[in-house]
């Protein structure tokens, strides 16, 4: 999860370059949230079987700013990775919640004329 995707580039840089010719032996990352296989959990789970062990290897990190100069801003997998940028993904989930609110009210709008209009018929037709 990285909430500026500039910053989260810069930092794996720096990191790169930090233990470039220095032995690692394992590098811990900060959520797992996947399995042995690469599959992500439900969001919000609690229970992970299976999951993927926290240390990561020189070499996964070594992948890291070319996996984060090809995230698309929102949510990709790579690689063994799964990138999140929440704040856009928040941003976007609104903007589906506020689209839905707005034909539900459209949809709403147009019965109510639409049964008003068949009322006045109605009435019309019955003097």
């Amino acid at each position: 999860m990285i909430d500026d995707t500039a910053e989260a580039q810069a930092s794996a840089k720096r990191a790169v370059d930090f233990v470039g010719n220095r032995p690692v032996s394992h590098v811990l990352g900060g959520h797992v949230e996947m399995d042995r296989a690469g599959n992500t959990f439900p969001f919000g789970s609690t229970h992970h079987p299976d999951e993927r062990a926290l240390p990561m290897t020189k070499a996964d990190l070594l992948r890291l700013p070319a996996i984060l100069d090809g995230f698309n801003g929102l949510y990709a997998e790579h690689d063994g990775f799964t990138i999140i940028h929440q704040p856009h993904e928040l941003m976007v989930l609104g903007l589906v919640a506020l689209l839905i609110l707005v034909l539900a009210v459209a949809l709403v709008r147009w019965v109510v004329r639409r049964w008003r209009s068949l009322r006045r018929r109605r009435a019309l037709a019955a003097v």
